[in-house]
């Protein structure tokens, strides 16, 4: 083999190994991007505050009321548990803030998958101790802290909470058995019958408004006994002179 064929042979074997080492690199570079695109290092998450009524967008509600829910988003697998954070800003700064709900929660169950990767939603309830803005209510920052994040594991959202009044309680009202009062018994009132003064009077004899069926036979039947007795008198008298 002369030296022009072997000069020929040399390249073309340094040709193919580059292609062959061009080919390898270019398969890891996309290997690589691939990877990255699907579970990106660093504090790719974000969170977001989603009000009644709970829904699956990824949206953000800057007006909420005492209950909400905090979305996770993006976050990549086996960060661990976040650490959340509600806190008072002006002009309410000086209100107490009182918080129910998971505090922890992890929110590395997969892999990043994009903005609209949920990977966890958590329900909040606050209470409130103190006066709220009279037109906006009460003013919170949300801290969400991402230990297994690389760098900055900070994400926070400022927000505003209107205050859930406590409904009053309703105490039903106490049926109290109506009390039977046994009816009074009042005696009759004996009224004693009224007399009608008599009408039938012995009427005079001979008088001029004297009924002759209403007089009485006694005045009659006295006289009648006199006038017997008178005569008889005067039958003896007249015999005993004869004598």
């Amino acid at each position: 083999m002369n030296g022009l064929t072997r000069q020929k042979a040399v390249r073309s074997a340094g040709l193919s190994a580059l292609c062959a080492g061009v080919m390898v690199s270019g398969g890891a570079l996309v290997l690589a991007t691939g990877a990255t695109a699907q579970d990106p290092q660093g504090n790719n998450g974000t969170v977001k505050i989603d009000g009644q009524p709970i829904d699956d967008i990824p949206n953000n509600d800057p007006h909420v009321g005492c209950r909400f829910r905090v979305d996770f988003y993006n976050y990549d697998k086996d960060v661990g548990n976040a650490e959340v954070t509600f806190e008072m800003k002006a002009p309410t700064k000086d209100v107490d803030l009182s918080v129910d709900g998971d505090t922890s929660p992890d929110i590395g169950e997969d892999g990043a998958g994009g903005g609209n990767d949920l990977d966890a939603a958590v329900p909040y309830t606050l209470t409130f101790d103190g006066d709220p803005h009279p037109q906006q209510g009460f003013h919170v920052k949300l801290i969400v802290n991402a230990p297994g994040s690389i760098g900055n594991d900070v994400k926070h959202k400022v927000f505003w909470v209107e205050d859930c009044e406590t409904p009053p309680t309703e105490t039903p009202p106490t049926e109290t058995p109506p009390t039977e009062t046994p009816p009074t018994e009042t005696p009759p009132t004996e009224i004693p019958p009224t007399q009608a003064p008599p009408t039938d009077f012995p009427a005079g004899v001979g008088g001029a408004d004297d009924d002759p069926a209403s007089v009485s036979w006694w005045p009659a039947g006295l006289i009648g006994s006199g006038a017997v007795l008178a005569g008889g008198a005067a039958l003896a008298l007249r015999r005993r002179g004869d004598h």
